[in-house]
């Protein structure tokens, strides 16, 4: 059965909703005067938590749990462009992941929680990339005109994304993620 949440509980106005692994929680990005946070809260809408504490316009995105359920990836905005960052979900300090002068954004962790797949604006256009957590070295994925956007992996390690072309957007799918050589 679906659940809902009683909306009177939670006057917040929350989007982009997340479920957590193990289908409990949720984390969600919620906006107050031009400000947008990262919150979680369970999935019947009770015991609400502010993971992040942005209070100068920032705006955050596109939370995406890790398989352990331990933390949340989020792309989040200063001023111009996006980059990636990571908050334990028990709160605590935000670690910055990739923050560079390109646009980094989308991040999903792999299957097993050892690397991300994100896209980046790094050539020119936006392509997916790999990022290694413990060698901290990004591989480009794809080399697309248009644009590659909004990765998602499957268990077997099939990628699919949005992907931009002359005729809009269009869903493509990577069978197994090879490093451009």
């Amino acid at each position: 059965a679906m659940a809902s949440i009683d909306v009177c509980a939670w006057p917040l106005r929350a989007n982009a909703p997340a479920v957590s692994p193990d289908g409990k929680s949720l984390a969600c990005v919620v906006g107050s005067d031009g400000t947008l946070n990262l919150f979680t809260l369970n999935v019947d809408g009770t015991h609400a938590r502010q993971l992040t504490s942005y209070s100068h316009g920032e705006q955050v995105y596109n939370p995406k749990w890790s398989p352990d359920g331990k933390t949340i990836l989020f792309d989040y905005s200063i001023k111009d462009g996006r980059d990636i960052a990571m908050v334990a979900v028990g709160g605590g300090e935000v670690t910055p992941v990739l923050a560079t002068g390109q646009d980094e954004r989308n991040a999903v962790f792999t299957p097993d929680g050892s690397k991300l797949i994100f896209s980046s604006d790094k050539s020119g256009v936006f392509n997916l990339y790999q990022y290694d957590l413990t060698t901290k070295q990004s591989v480009q994925l794809t080399n697309v005109l248009g644009g590659a956007f909004m990765p998602t992996m499957n268990l077997s390690g099939q990628l699919v994304f949005a992907s931009y072309t002359s005729a809009g957007y269009k869903i493509a799918m990577i069978d197994s993620i090879r490093p451009l050589a």
